[in-house]
């Protein structure tokens, strides 16, 4: 009885947001700095810093769907973009088609 759908990317923003909290600084982009090497391969989704909605890797890791009302979107990077464009702003226009870096999450409208 409920109705599901992709998130906006106005609405994917607003969660990945929550409450106005900034990424996690330790997020799963490619890094190459002072013998750290992050961003190789996905990780587990129950790895990282929950934001205060309990969304874990939202930004980087695996990129998420959402639209923009017409076009959908990859939203919030993946662990292969490099860490300085790995980011809540990050979205690029995807193809629908899958993919081993893209997953979603859904909206329940109330």
């Amino acid at each position: 009885g409920f109705h599901y759908r992709l998130p906006t990317s106005k609405e994917w923003t607003h969660a990945a947001k929550a409450k106005g909290n900034k990424e996690d600084p330790n997020r799963n982009c490619t890094i190459k700095a002072k013998g750290i090497f992050k961003g190789k391969e996905l990780i587990s989704t129950d790895i990282g810093k929950a934001n205060s909605w309990g969304l874990v890797n939202h930004v980087g890791n695996a990129q998420e769907w959402g639209t923009d009302g017409k076009t959908l979107l990859a939203l919030g990077g993946k662990h292969s973009d490099p860490f300085s464009r790995c980011h809540i702003k990050t979205a690029r226009t995807h193809n629908g088609r899958a993919d081993t870096a893209t997953g979603f999450r859904v909206v329940r409208e109330l």
